[in-house]
């Protein structure tokens, strides 16, 4: 009776040891798993952009931040004073402008006056020339008419005398009114020739113009400097870690803190490239949360890697002497979860169950 039960004992062994190996097997055939996994996220580091002192740190260590938050302040009186020494200069610049605006205006007005006063005189003299030039026409037919009548002895030769002395008299006259109009016309001309002067004063203003704009683009630059002495966070999330203390000389590109968005995470595993090859994206996965056991999540593949994790290392393992040794390659993937849960944070170890089915 004992055998019979020890041979009953033994076979039951052996078929639930049979069962468990067949149960393992199936389950590495149909799954890959990956023990070393960990939550990853998108790490966001805040660095300065140039040396100066940290005025003010307004987060610490896993404060929550919303976009546009200002984390910390640096140091910014240097340039707002060189804003200001640049603002007065503008001012200074828009004082000669107006002086040279003023200058052109008065320039332009004295010529259009110039210019009236002439075209007046010219009309004035033009009528008078008009008048002397028919006292001259009438004198010379006067004088005609008596040279004809004197050589007729019909008048006087006191008489011819006299309509020649007119004639002549006439005559010039009108030579004095034909005069003033060509003196007219050249006042005219000469007070077109001051309106030169304004375009002087339009190259100044130009030129002041030009460096009013050189200027407002210096004090936008420096306020754009200003702005980046306040750093704000780019994203809503989670402060990981802050590098400086307030009142610290911090050099361009230094560390102030490091942010993650506690909803924007996933797993970041590397499988064995003996199999990848079971690996599709899409293909669903089963996680363990090693901090949270009883509380397995779900995922997908949503990203293979093109190269093995070595490929990427600071130090090359390279073997010039000749000497190898074979290592199974690490190729790199992405899981996203679904229903992602704020509990989770990045850097905590998780093990995956990728269906290779």
């Amino acid at each position: 009776m004992a055998t019979v039960i020890r041979i009953g004992l033994l076979l039951t062994l052996t078929i639930g040891g049979g069962w468990y190996a067949y149960d393992w097997w199936k389950l590495r055939s149909q799954f890959v798993f990956v023990s070393d996994a960990r939550i990853a996220s998108d790490i966001i580091t805040i660095s300065v952009t140039e040396s100066a002192r940290l005025e003010k740190l307004l987060v610490g260590t896993g404060d929550e931040v919303v976009e546009g938050q200002t984390l910390a302040v640096l140091d910014a009186e240097a340039l707002r004073l060189e804003v200001q020494e640049l603002q007065t200069r503008l001012e200074e610049l828009q004082a000669e402008r107006l002086r040279a605006e003023a200058s052109r205006s008065f320039v332009k007005t004295r010529t259009e006056a110039a210019v009236q006063l002439a075209q007046a005189q010219i009309a004035v003299v033009t009528a008078q020339f008009h008048a002397d030039d028919a006292m001259r026409q009438r004198a010379e037919a006067e004088f005609e008419r008596t040279q004809k009548l004197l050589t007729n002895k019909v008048v006087s030769a006191q008489r011819a005398e006299e309509a020649q002395t007119l004639f002549r008299n006439a005559s010039q006259q009108a030579l004095k009114s034909q005069a003033a109009i060509k003196e007219a016309s050249a006042r005219i001309t000469s007070a077109r020739a001051q309106a030169a002067e304004a375009a002087v004063f339009d190259a100044e203003m130009k030129s002041i113009d030009a460096k009013r704009a050189a200027l407002k683009t210096q004090i936008q630059r420096l306020q754009v400097r200003i702005n980046e002495r306040e750093l704000k966070s780019p994203v809503t999330g989670v402060v990981g870690r802050t590098f400086v203390e307030a009142g610290e000389f911090l050099r361009t590109g230094s560390r102030v803190a490091s942010l993650h968005e506690p909803k924007n995470v996933w797993v970041a595993a590397n499988v064995k490239e003996t199999e990848v090859a079971s690996v599709q994206v899409g293909a669903s996965v089963a996680i363990s949360v090693d901090a949270f056991p009883d509380e397995p999540l779900n995922g997908t593949v949503s990203w293979i890697g093109p190269a093995a994790t070595s490929q990427f290392a600071l130090i090359p393992n390279a073997s010039p002497s000749g000497n190898f040794t074979k290592v199974t390659q690490r190729i790199p993937l992405r899981i996203d979860l679904e229903g992602n849960s704020k509990t989770l944070r990045p850097g905590m170890m998780v093990e995956v169950a990728i269906d290779g089915g």
